[in-house]
């Protein structure tokens, strides 16, 4: 493993943004800096509901503490990475596993704090900083029924499957895509051996074409796999479980900029770590629900998030 203990996360965090600060500071003239703060900041972004609303939430934010950007919006994830590099956008929000994997190379699952740790020491040495996580993980896990919960107390995948094992009469039954069932490395079949349950093989029914939220809604299983932020968790009343050993690779969001911009603006650092503190799987369910199929535009929300929170004064 990269990095095994938490209590390094400071340490290496720290010493890669000090390290590379102290050298740029003799790399780039003061004339250079001095345009560097005069330019708007290049705020690249995907196009995924929950990265245009971070994105929005990040250009509101940065020009109301009277900072100017300018947003490049389309952007795929290698042109992303690569507009980074060139200098041609300065900031982005992006995953943690996607920055280790697809950016360095490093294919090892790591839990999610691990993750970071490691993708903030190696982006270091390519003048790459990346700021504090959300707490928000796109990542999919295991949903049910509200209703289920209250029954019977469940709120992470290690009590769903305590619960699978003690009912033998009538099991809770499971919707699953095909190629996730098929899938021995990293499928369901996984998914019980890391959590040490076997779900009945009556009780699994394939998924098809059909919408999980919907098969839920309807009450057509009783367990699906979702995304933790989509709004129909709260439009359905559904519960997305805690995967507390992490089987579905985390994907943790967390604005990455240059290091020459972030040793100039502390404050658009300052700003971004706090808005971070407050996004969370919660608040971007509520976020997107307030988007999805209603008159709301994006701007109005985000907005009114930024208001409530008091990170903008009303």
């Amino acid at each position: 493993m990269w990095f095994k203990r938490r209590n390094r996360r400071d340490f290496l965090r720290a010493t890669a943004q000090g390290i590379s600060f102290t050298a740029l500071a003799a790399t780039f003239p003061k004339a250079s800096r001095s345009a560097l703060l005069a330019r708007p900041i290049m705020i690249g972004g995907r196009d995924t509901l929950e990265e245009q609303l971070l994105t929005t939430l990040t250009i509101q934010l940065l020009n109301q503490a009277g900072i100017p950007t300018q947003h490049v919006p389309g952007l795929d994830t290698l042109t992303l990475r690569r507009r980074l590099e060139e200098g041609t956008i300065d900031l982005y929000w992006e995953f943690t596993w996607v920055g280790l994997s697809v950016h360095n190379g490093v294919q090892e699952r790591l839990k999610s704090y691990e993750t970071y740790d490691a993708v903030t020491a190696l982006d270091s040495r390519r003048g790459i900083v990346w700021l504090d996580p959300a707490r928000v993980n796109l990542a999919p896990t295991l949903g049910v029924r509200r209703e289920l919960v209250e029954a019977t107390g469940v709120t992470g995948i290690s009590d769903l499957a305590e619960i699978v094992a003690k009912i033998t009469l009538h099991p809770l039954t499971i919707a699953i895509a095909d190629n996730f069932r098929a899938d021995a490395k990293d499928g369901f079949i996984a998914l019980q051996r890391a959590y040490g349950f076997k779900w009945p093989s009556d009780a699994v029914l394939a998924l098809g074409n059909r919408s999980v939220y919907d098969v839920l809604r309807l009450k057509q299983a009783d367990v699906g796999i979702v995304q933790r932020t989509k709004p129909y968790i709260i439009t359905y009343n559904l519960v997305a479980l805690e995967d507390e050993r992490e089987f579905f690779l985390p994907y943790v969001l967390a604005p990455v900029m240059r290091q020459s911009l972030a040793q100039e603006q502390l404050l658009l650092i300052e700003k971004l770590n706090a808005l971070a503190k407050l996004i969370d799987d919660r608040s971007m369910r509520q976020l997107s629900a307030a988007i999805d199929g209603k008159e709301n535009s994006m701007n109005e929300v985000t907005e009114n998030f930024l208001k409530t929170t008091g990170l903008i004064k009303s």
